[in-house]
């Protein structure tokens, strides 16, 4: 076969089946993504919470990485995991398999027969041995989404580990190429396994033994066709991006000031890559797929019956009625269950934001407190406005025991009245000028209650509470812990303290929350102490071999407060996970842009570095 012919019989009906019926493929993608969503994502957050408990890691660093995996649980969890995700992909595979091959035999697929049709040949296959078949399964997912590989490999910046820029590109470009040639090599007799153990009713065995004959005669045009298919897909793929990139640089342009945009930019790319990379892996699955059925029944290797829409019924009528019914209504239970779960990490947050292996975090010191008063809620609005990751804030107690936002003891400085905080009523504080200090364009900012702050931030931003701890009889741990479980803020705040036994009674109360030890340095034996996940410290004592021991003890470090541009580039070299600053923008754009400070050339900086 020449490639003209290959171009013109196999790639151009290959598009015919993309692009016909299309929204009843989405229908079934659609399907199959909700139920990863309720299921598999709220499974997996409390299976990695469990084990992070019960191997003693507060927080997984790259650092930390391989002693966690290396754990017999989390070795267990990783295991089921990969299991159940491979037989969820499994399923998405004999999905898009199944409706090709009722698109090439030029019928209109229904997508939620198909959807049901290939659930059940997932579960029916496993008696058959179908297990068998996972090793292939990921060969095949790995070659069709090199790009994916590439674009999570590049934007994870685990490429910084390595020092010089022109070694890093030598070394990725021989990894590619390497991974490119072993997949092809592997998979060159084993392309057609899959479709034929769906539409053959064969046993694993028996399909890897006929899709390794049937791939024999035709590995080299396949593989010519899958290659130059896949440069197709990439450069549109690349295209979509890099236009989706333009289209959100002139919104955050026409938006915001300079400073601001710049910190939108960076937020907002950071949550498109994300969705991107799912985008990615369906479109080029997707597209891989229709091109190896259309190959399967091009080559004549289909069976002669094909996947018609009464073999997809007969999988489901496989079982008796009596068990069908209970296994819809067991499913439907754990589906409603994981909606549930699935809304309570929503509004909660997740234990997955413990998986720390991304970029630095901003917080912002006591609101924006150089634009607007500090530890109040319109210093909070800005902090929010600018992009910061964490907002920090002091908490104290009034003399009738409300946790109110303020940082000294004494209501002296920002509002005029000298006075102690805890010998002052809240209906006394409740009434202050907290913000004419400041500025008059701030006059009548009043100093916020905790729970004030938890509705205006709730699912916008995360919080660091710092608590202003005197005694254990005044309660301050007790209420600040049930304000947080009163609004399912666990995982969307982070308590700190100087004081370790307020840290304690926290976890005491509430396991979920993490808690930060502030500190001038790191003392002898603390970083084994139970009720500390991470430490926050004066950024100038902090040192590369302080970030990395307190990495390996499986907790996280924050260092205070980083204003200066030498002092945020040095410590984002050693490793740092969190900067509380005064000015969130100019540390974000510090961290990012490139020394020419051209506002174009820093966005594009972002989406190249």
């Amino acid at each position: 076969m020449s490639f003209s012919d290959t171009r013109k019989l196999i790639w151009g009906n290959t598009r015919k089946l993309l692009f016909r019926n299309w929204p009843l493929l989405l229908i079934g993608q659609l399907l199959i993504l909700i139920v990863f969503i309720l299921a598999l994502i709220p499974l997996m957050a409390l299976l990695f919470r469990l084990t992070l408990k019960a191997t003693g890691f507060s927080y997984v660093t790259l650092d930390n990485l391989k002693s966690f995996i290396l754990q017999p649980l989390s070795l267990l969890m990783i295991l089921f995991l990969f299991l159940l995700f491979s037989l969820f992909l499994l399923w998405e595979l004999y999905y898009l398999i199944s409706y090709f091959s009722v698109m090439e035999q030029l019928r209109r697929p229904q997508p939620f027969k198909l959807v049901a049709a290939s659930l059940a040949k997932v579960m029916t296959g496993l008696p058959q041995g179908s297990l068998r078949l996972l090793g292939t399964e990921w060969q095949i997912l790995m070659l069709f989404n090199l790009p994916l590989l590439g674009f999570v490999i590049w934007r994870s910046r685990l490429q910084t580990l390595i020092s010089s820029r022109q070694a890093r590109q030598l070394l990725w470009s021989g990894i590619s190429l390497l991974l490119i040639f072993l997949l092809s090599w592997f998979l060159r007799r084993r392309l057609f396994v899959l479709p034929d153990f769906l539409s053959a009713r064969l046993t694993a065995r028996q399909a890897l033994r006929a899709g390794r004959l049937k791939g024999r005669s035709h590995a080299r045009d396949s593989l010519l066709a899958i290659l130059v298919w896949n440069l197709e897909i990439l450069l549109v793929e690349v295209v979509i991006y890099l236009l989706l990139m333009a289209v959100i640089m002139l919104i955050v342009t026409a938006s915001f000031s300079r400073n601001l945009a710049i910190a939108a930019f960076i937020s907002i790319n950071e949550n498109i890559e994300r969705f991107f990379a799912v985008f990615l892996f369906l479109g080029s699955t997707i597209a891989n797929l229709a091109l190896i059925t259309r190959l399967y029944h091009y080559y004549g290797l289909a069976p002669a019956s094909g996947f018609t829409e009464e073999s997809a019924a007969a999988l489901l009528k496989i079982r008796r009625p009596s068990a069908r019914r209970i296994l819809a209504l067991t499913l439907t239970a754990v589906l409603a269950a994981d909606a549930y779960f699935m809304l309570s990490l929503i509004r909660n947050g997740s234990s997955l934001n413990a998986i720390n292996l991304a970029d630095i975090k901003l917080t912002s010191h006591r609101g924006v407190s150089w634009q607007a008063p500090e530890n109040t809620l319109e210093a909070i609005d800005l902090a929010r406005d600018q992009q910061a990751d964490y907002v920090e804030l002091d908490v104290r107690l009034t003399s009738d025991g409300v946790p109110v936002i303020l940082h000294d003891s004494s209501l002296r400085r920002t509002t005029g009245l000298n006075q102690l905080i805890w010998r002052t009523d809240y209906a006394t504080v409740s009434g202050l000028d907290a913000g004419s200090w400041f500025s008059p364009a701030y006059a009548g900012a009043k100093i916020p209650t905790l729970q004030e702050v938890l509705e205006a931030c709730k699912g916008k931003v995360k919080l660091n509470l710092d608590l202003k701890y005197r005694n254990a009889s005044e309660g301050l741990a007790e209420k600040v812990v049930a304000l947080i479980q009163q609004y399912e803020m666990a995982w969307q705040c982070v308590v700190t303290s100087t004081s370790l036994a307020c840290l304690q009674n926290v976890k005491a109360l509430d396991q979920d929350i993490q808690t930060g030890y502030i500190g001038i340095r790191l003392l002898t034996g603390l970083s084994a102490y139970d009720g500390v996940d991470f430490f926050s410290m004066r950024a100038s004592l902090v040192t590369q071999t302080v970030v990395q021991q307190i990495h390996a003890s499986g907790r996280l470090i924050c260092v205070w407060t980083v204003n200066s541009k030498s002092e945020l580039l040095r410590l984002s070299r050693i490793g740092v996970d969190n900067i509380i600053t005064d000015r969130p923008t100019y540390a974000r754009e510090v961290l990012y842009q490139s020394e020419s400070g051209s506002y174009l050339l820093t966005l594009l900086q972002i989406l190249l570095d």
